[in-house]
């Protein structure tokens, strides 16, 4: 669920840098390091910065951080070893992880509570199930005590720059402001600050996985990916994603993708018998693309590419 963060300088288009020098802003706020998007790799980048000593704001466009793995509910942080009892992932993704279950239920093998006790032997993986709203909490947590400024329920309209500092556009309710920083970071997911900029995107096709979460009977229902006795995931329409090319960077891609997934989800709900025991809990508020946009890099690695 770690997606990768583009760093990036500008991109400057004068027209719309002179469109933008007329726009009044509401409220503004300057830094050293702005990172656009809080899913897991915006929290990543944030923490990263501020822990450095560099002055970080994140904006997010929801009302909380986590992006696919709590807003998208894809409850299940994947495994940071290599399947052989050995740890290859640390810093900021083990830390991630602790703090996805510090506040809720784990599925963690206890070897890895203590990892010299790992190793050879060690087949159950290094990862877990958590709980989204517990992992929500952690991340304010880590937010706050790395002294990171939040702008939550914020979204970015443009970018430019302007007198050697790169701005980007944002509004809330309170109106349009302006964040003035040195470095942008996007970690929207999808490329917007980059294309704000003036930058070239790429876009792959993504099937309709929709991950939600319902109520089941410990008694008679198999949970998969069970997060306590009475709650587990569900998935509907895993299909070969030439049947429904979903986009997220058509107009209609999102829209489709929501509503389908819902209406899947739904007939089976309709199907099924006690609904007092059987029934839905949570679905997600974010269309759960896998491939979303990314930056056009000089070069970009196959899917079919293997290291040693």
């Amino acid at each position: 669920m770690l997606s990768l963060s583009t760093v990036f300088f500008c991109w400057n288009r004068k027209q719309k840098n002179k469109k933008e020098k007329n726009m009044e802003y509401s409220f503004q706020t300057e830094c050293d390091v702005a990172v656009i998007g809080g899913g897991i790799a915006g929290v990543a980048a944030a923490v990263a910065a501020a822990e450095s000593g560099a002055k970080t704001v994140l904006v997010e466009k929801t009302a909380w951080f986590g992006g696919l793995a709590t807003t998208g509910l894809i409850y299940f942080y994947l495994p940071i070893c290599d399947g052989y009892g050995h740890q290859v992932c640390f810093g900021l993704s083990e830390r991630l992880l602790k703090a996805s279950i510090k506040y809720g239920p784990d599925s963690l093998n206890p070897h890895w509570q203590e990892p010299d006790s790992a190793g050879e032997g060690i087949y159950d993986r290094y990862r877990t199930t958590f709980s989204p709203a517990s992992f929500i909490f952690a991340m304010d947590e880590m937010l706050e005590e790395a002294g990171v400024e939040i702008w939550l329920d914020t979204v970015l309209t443009g970018y430019c720059e302007n007198g050697g500092k790169k701005e980007v556009q944002i509004r809330n309710k309170g109106g349009n402001g302006i964040i003035r920083a040195s470095v942008v970071v996007d970690a929207t997911g999808d490329g917007e600050v980059v294309r704000e900029a003036g930058g070239e995107t790429r876009s792959g096709e993504n099937m309709l996985c929709y991950w939600s979460l319902e109520h089941c009977n410990p008694n008679t229902d198999s949970g998969w990916k069970t997060l306590d006795g009475t709650l587990r995931g569900k998935v509907n329409g895993i299909i070969d994603k030439s049947d429904f090319p979903f986009h997220e960077t058509d107009p209609r891609g999102a829209t489709e993708f929501l509503l389908q997934g819902r209406k899947w989800a739904r007939e089976e709900y309709a199907a099924a018998g006690n609904r007092s025991k059987h029934f839905p809990v949570l679905i997600p508020a974010m269309a759960q693309f896998r491939t979303a946009a990314a930056i056009k890099g000089l070069y970009t690695i196959p899917e079919d590419t293997q290291y040693p």
